[in-house]
């Protein structure tokens, strides 16, 4: 193998290969407006400064492409570097030669060495069982998925599904609607603002809010702005929530039509754990613009012990057991440093946002 590929970091200019071979590979384009303008703003202009990308060319043809993302991970109030796993792929030409394997191999030991504790990721099906059995992931499990029907969520769902299935969503229906009562939207204690940009105060929330997280993504202000404000592809509705002019809490939610429905995000929520009226004002807050939205299922990510878990099942969302997942996907980490925190699904604060999924 060592003669036949050559493996090399990445270089100015290998985007345009990278593009080609992620769309090739995936069906898709990489960014729904403009790939290159995706690629530089998840790769060159994350707030890390640095990112960390493994190539293998067969004659000068790219035939496989391992990337993470660096990251800030808050574990137990101090800061680590860490990084997302995400857009790997490998030519349909050169599968089965263990490029996937030899190249994550060594951006691991990379990061390892520069003081990276851990590499995370959301595998989908495909790559889950390699990263799971052959790679050193331990996956996280169960995966905390939780799911809240909305008026018409049964409607949508059953009628593709034949006259049977017709006939009874009226009677699911039914059942949402007294299974799954809407949230009051009116946190009446609380200001609520619509934003486009995050606030100078961000960072002293981020401070009070870290507080009791064990491993968490560092959600400064510069890291939110670049994620949600700066993305150039995915609008997401950003609010806040002050007390008598402090802030104390954010909200980001995202409206796409997901699982065949119309689904409402819970892409990311961040206030003070002993904060519960706070969370439940912003779960409470999210529901609502997201059912004006026309939004049928509500979807969010949360391990149980958090104070957003409490507020989200208070909202009415339950954890769905994996079975009946709309889409199978997994969460696990590669520990790079001996922690058994890493491995631990209760340590970690983790939402949609953390994905490049929504």
């Amino acid at each position: 193998m060592s003669d036949e590929f050559e493996v090399r970091a990445y270089r100015p200019g290998d985007e345009a290969a990278i593009i080609e071979l992620f769309e090739r590979t995936f069906g898709r384009t990489m960014g729904a407006s403009e790939s290159a303008r995706h690629w530089r703003w998840e790769f060159l202009e994350s707030p890390q400064g640095r990112q960390a990308i493994l190539l293998a060319f067969a004659q000068g043809r790219l035939a496989a492409h391992y990337a993470v993302m660096p990251l800030k991970l808050q574990i137990d109030d101090r800061e680590h570097d860490a990084a997302l796993s995400l857009d790997t792929a490998t030519d349909a030409a050169f599968r089965g030669r263990g490029l996937f394997q030899r190249l994550a191999a060594q951006v691991y030991r990379e990061q390892g060495e520069s003081g990276a504790v851990a590499v995370f990721g959301f595998p989908n099906a495909k790559s889950g069982p390699t990263i799971f059995s052959r790679m050193g992931w331990v996956e996280l499990k169960p995966f905390p998925l939780m799911l809240k029907p909305l008026k018409g969520a049964a409607t949508a769902y059953l009628s593709p599904h034949g006259p049977a299935a017709r006939l009874a969503a009226p009677i699911a229906e039914r059942f949402v609607s007294l299974a799954f009562r809407d949230s009051d939207d009116r946190p009446t204690e609380f200001t609520v603002e619509e934003i486009g940009s995050f606030p100078a105060d961000t960072d002293a929330l981020w401070e009070r809010a870290r507080r009791g997280k064990r491993i968490c993504v560092v959600r400064n202000r510069a890291h939110l702005e670049w994620r949600y404000a700066l993305n150039p592809d995915r609008p997401y509705g950003i609010r806040t929530l002050r007390e008598r002019g402090q802030l104390v809490g954010t909200i980001v939610t995202r409206r796409v039509d997901r699982f065949g429905l119309r689904s409402g995000f819970v892409v990311d929520m961040l206030c003070e754990e002993n904060r519960p009226d706070v969370a439940l004002a912003l779960v409470r807050c999210a529901e609502g613009a997201l059912r004006r939205e026309g939004a049928e299922l509500l979807v969010a990510l949360m391990f149980p012990g958090t104070v957003a878990r409490g507020a989200l099942a208070r909202c009415g969302f339950i954890p769905v057991p994996r079975v009946f997942h709309p889409q199978r996907i997994h969460f696990g980490v590669r520990a790079l440093a001996a922690d058994a925190r890493l491995t631990t699904p209760s340590s970690w604060y983790v939402t949609w946002g953390d994905s490049d999924v929504v």
